[in-house]
Order: structure tokens, then sequence, then C-alpha cells
């Protein structure tokens, strides 16, 4: 480069590394021994990467656009190239123009051709999802489920206690402030007030406790942990992008809900029933695992009557539910377990936040 506009060029920008990439570039590609510049030009954008060509195309902009005049930059191409200009009917700076416009073009073609191998990408996905996503994800709950229940055995037995549901144990964790249990050779570390870690060897899960009595909370992250600590050969879920984008299109489709972050299940119409309440009761006992109310009929009770009007059959394999006893005239007409995952969200807020929850008030 000649010592006329040395100075000048370098005040482009600051960096050496924007300067030896307009000097290289242009001495490199254009010299001698070339052939056709066009040519020269195609194969050098086909060999290089995205990153180097937009440092390119800034550095050709920016002498562009300097406060150099015509001559001094018509010259600092000439000194770099081996083009005779006239033979291409044109100069050197609308050379440098069209290579400029040439390098943009290129790169427009290389987003088209990104998006369309994505889309293909994508396709190769959703038929890796639509195969595996959900029962990854079914067998991940299950997988949280028999931990949980590991570890409440677990503590019942080193503590001699009576731990059923959740709501007992995070009570028993509240009172002890306990965050770690050795259990069977296994190690639970709970953390972050609803997370839990599980090492054992050759064994590692990571979950969240879920909504209501609900174990587990679905994370799609900590899903692709769990997979890749494990080794699973599902290595396309291991980041957990892939299971995100699945269950927020299941919670667009009505498969799923999320709650606080956290994804979940919703139960297919063909597994629920209209329980047969009575129209006719005067008196609900409510029993619990360790404790049972009685209550007269209240408008409190007709609502959540009302609002159960569909229940997953599950309802009746579930373990430490409350009975619901519907009495007239002293007389039991009607019964039904209840859990806050098996009836409908309105009827769990009506009878779990309002009436259990002003019970256990009052029992205080």
């Amino acid at each position: 480069m000649n010592e006329m506009n040395l100075e000048e060029i370098e005040d482009l920008d600051d960096e050496d590394e924007e300067i030896d990439i307009l000097e290289n570039f242009l001495g490199g590609t254009f010299h001698q021994d070339m052939g056709d510049p066009d040519d020269e030009l195609w194969e050098l954008l086909r060999e290089a990467n995205v990153s180097w060509l937009e440092k390119l195309e800034t550095c050709i902009r920016e002498f562009l656009e300097s406060e150099l005049d015509d001559s001094q930059k018509e010259k600092f191409i000439t000194d770099e190239v081996y083009i005779y200009f006239p033979a291409f009917n044109t100069t050197p700076l609308e050379w440098l123009k069209s290579v400029l416009e040439t390098i943009k073009s290129y790169k427009r073609s290389l987003t088209v051709l990104e998006l369309i191998n994505n889309a293909l990408r994508m396709d190769e996905t959703l038929l890796l999802t639509e195969n595996k996503a959900e029962k990854v994800l079914r067998d991940y709950i299950v997988d949280v489920e028999r931990a949980c229940e590991i570890l409440l055995n677990g503590i019942n037995t080193q503590e001699k206690l009576n731990i059923k549901t959740k709501y007992q144990l995070f009570e028993y964790l509240m009172k002890t402030h306990k965050n770690k249990f050795v259990i069977d050779d296994m190690t639970f570390q709970l953390h972050g007030g609803r997370g839990c870690f599980l090492f054992s060897e050759g064994l590692f899960l990571s979950w969240d406790f879920g909504y209501r009595s609900r174990w587990c909370g679905i994370d799609p992250y900590k899903v692709g942990m769990t997979l890749k600590e494990n080794k699973s050969p599902l290595s396309v879920f291991y980041d957990g992008t892939v299971l995100k984008d699945y269950c927020d299109q299941a919670v667009d489709n009505g498969e799923m809900i999320c709650k606080y972050n956290m994804y979940y299940f919703t139960v297919p119409d063909a597994e629920m029933f209209k329980p047969d309440f009575p129209k006719d009761y005067d008196t609900l006992m409510i029993e619990g695992p360790d404790e049972k109310w009685t209550i007269r009929r209240n408008s409190e009770t007709d609502r959540f009557v009302r609002k159960s009007n569909k229940v997953h059959n599950e309802i009746f394999n579930k373990n430490n539910v409350y009975i619901l006893h519907f009495f007239s005239d002293g007389k039991e007409v009607y019964s039904i377990p209840y859990d806050d995952v098996c009836y409908p969200e309105n009827a769990v807020s009506i009878f779990s936040d309002n009436i259990i929850c002003n019970l256990k008030k009052n029992k205080k």
C-alpha cells in the first residue's frame, strides 16, 4: 500500500486486522497468476466462512464511505490488484462497488439456503418429536414419581415417620431444614425450594416438584440434562430446546398446560367421567388421610359440585386422597374420591383453596 494514503486508510478502523483483511483480499485474490476475476471471486466466496465475509463487507463499505477522494481510493485499489479495468469497461471504484454487491448477494443466498436447511432439519425433528418426545416426557414423569416414592420411604424408615403426600414432605423439610438424604446408595439433593437432584452410580435425575400435589413438573431443559447425563441415545433432546418446542405446541393443541413455567399433560376426554353428584343433600363429610370434617351444604359446596363436571378415571386408583361423603337426612347418598390433580382446576380452586384451606385454619 503506498505511503500517500496509508495513514488515512488506517483511520477507517482502529484495528489492524480490518486493514489486513482488505489488503489480503484484494492482493491475495486478484493477483498476477489469477484467471478470470469473477471466477476467482466466486471461488473465494464458496470457501470463506460467513463471519469472515461479514468482516470483509464491513472493510469494503467503510473504505468506500471514507473521506478519501475518488482518486486516492482508485490508486489504493490499483496498487493492490492485478486487473486491467478498461478491458472490463469499468473503473477501479465501480468494480469494488460491484464486488461489495456480489458479497451481499452471496450472503443473502446463504441465508435462504440456511433457512431451507433449517426447515429440513425441523421436519426431521418434528418426526422425532412425534415419535419420541411424548414418550420421553411421560417416562420422565414415571421416573420422578418412583424417585419420590423412594425418597418418602427412606425418610419414613430413617426418621420413623409416616409422610404420605408432597405437602407433608414439604412441611417436614421446612421444620427440619434438611436438604440432603442418602437412601440405598442414592443421594437426594434438594435445592432452590422446589428442585431435586438424584445421584447414584450410573444414574442421574434432575426435576422440579410440580404444581399442587403433583410430584413432577416438566422443565424441558432439566429433562434434556437428565438424558445427557445418563448418555441417552436421544441426543436431539439434550439441550431441551426441541422438547420445549414440543411442549409449547402441545399447549397450543390442548394436550398440555403450562403453570409457572412448567408443563403438565392434560387428561383426554376419553379418560374422564361425569360424577353422579346428588341433587338433594344436606351434609358433606370430608375424610382425609389424617383428618375428617363435616360441613353443612352451602354455596361453596354447590359451586364445587357444578364445576366438577369432568373427573379423571384415575381418581379411583389414587392413594392418600380425600373421600367426599354426601348425606341427606343422616343417610349417605353418594361418595367419591377427591384430589387436586384429577378434578378440573376451577373445581380444585374452590375445594382445595377455599373449603379445605378454611377448615384447616378453623382447626388451628
